[in-house]
């Protein structure tokens, strides 16, 4: 049953148009190096500012990804997600997992990235790309963007992780795969998202 429908001031609408535009001119890793502080130098030229090298392939980012690359390196299969979100330069990834089956080979941990970002609009860029992958049969599961309860700060917590419980019996490979096609679609598909919704935001204000 409807209840009632919000209606946005201007002022909303004008900062989540704001935020669209920034999105929407994010340089991509062929433009400008993601990684925040790289300098390592490329293999073309050994310049330290050469995007030629950046890539979730990259054999660095297992370290240069992590917050303390000795003790705790990012897990491989789940590198090209972080990869992605940080591409998107308006997320700050925290915490990760490839995820994990035991010696039965059961499900016991879900792939998933958890992140931080200041852009209100993000969040739900994300969660409409990932139902846009999985209505169009290109990834095996849902997923979904979570807002955690974490942090002293109140800085809010995102976590992008399949829409299943460990007991749906879900297959690592398949959710392994979702994580390839989310990774390579990301980019691009936030920054499209971030475009088409821009005209909508544009009528509302001429309308107000």
């Amino acid at each position: 049953m409807r209840i009632n429908s919000l209606e946005a001031d201007r002022g909303e609408i004008l900062r989540a148009a704001s935020d669209l535009t920034k999105i929407s001119y994010i340089a991509s890793d062929k433009q400008e190096r993601p990684c925040e502080g790289c300098r390592l130098p490329c293999a073309c030229s050994q310049s330290p500012s050469c995007t030629c090298g950046c890539s979730s392939s990259c054999r660095y980012l297992v370290r240069r990804l992590s917050s303390d690359p000795d003790t705790f390196p990012l897990e491989a299969g789940i590198v090209p997600l972080v990869y992605a979100l940080v591409s998107l330069r308006i997320a700050t990834p925290c915490w990760s997992c490839e995820g994990h089956t035991n010696e039965a080979g059961e499900l016991i941990k879900l792939p998933s990235v958890w992140f931080y970002s200041a852009s209100n609009g993000l969040a739900r860029l994300v969660s409409e790309h990932c139902n846009q992958l999985y209505g169009h049969h290109k990834i095996h599961h849902e997923w979904g963007v979570e807002i955690l309860a974490l942090g002293e700060t109140m800085q809010t917590t995102y976590s992008l992780r399949p829409n299943l419980s460990l007991s749906e019996g879900a297959r690592l490979a398949d959710l392994r795969e979702d994580v390839l096609c989310l990774a390579g679609s990301l980019f691009d598909g936030i920054k499209t998202l971030a475009r088409d919704h821009l005209p909508e935001l544009e009528r509302a204000l001429n309308n107000d």
